[in-house]
């Protein structure tokens, strides 16, 4: 299905116990392949920085239900600040998409700061000037931390993509 020109896919998500996880993994291993960005442990630590407007927004719209929303945050894998990504994810009903970019460290700084945000602006990219505009007008700022590890197999059959978070910590 596409959006608004955004290609949207389903996501389930579900609790399971970490017995129940290493069985399905073990499983897994011998029937698809991993994540090609996962390291010799069979995954990578994954670190998200949510970004939020002075009234915590999309934290209310996520605890409350609503179907259409979104969220910002920046996103960095493997603990590399070298590879930090800036992404928009859209949820519309049951459908999940995701629009992205890659940051310069003076493009994170300015967001994460709010200083010298106009840089933003020197980009053609659609998605740093709606992240400026929301800074400026509705102050969307960062307000949470979120890592974890995460485990991932890939079935190029369906395009199927199962992932296994884990560790879950923030601040």
């Amino acid at each position: 299905m596409v959006y608004n020109g955004i290609a949207l896919r389903h996501e389930k998500k579900y609790f399971i116990s970490t017995v129940t996880q290493a069985l399905i993994s073990e499983r897994l291993k011998r029937a698809i392949r991993s994540d090609e960005n996962s390291d010799e442990e069979g995954g990578y630590t994954v670190t998200s920085l949510y970004l939020d407007d002075l009234f915590n927004s999309a934290y209310n719209e996520k605890m409350a239900g609503i179907l259409d929303r979104c969220k910002y945050r920046i996103r960095m894998y493997k603990n590399n600040p070298k590879n930090l990504i800036l992404e928009k994810k859209i949820k519309h009903g049951e459908y999940i998409g995701k629009v992205s970019c890659k940051l310069t460290n003076e493009q994170y700084k300015a967001i994460i700061t709010g200083q010298k945000a106009e840089i933003l602006l020197d980009s053609d990219n659609k998605l740093l000037h709606e992240v400026f505009a929301k800074m400026r007008v509705d102050r969307l700022s960062p307000k949470v931390v979120v890592e974890y590890d995460r485990e991932v197999y890939i079935a190029d059959q369906g395009n199927v993509r199962i992932t296994f978070d884990k560790k879950l910590r923030a601040g």
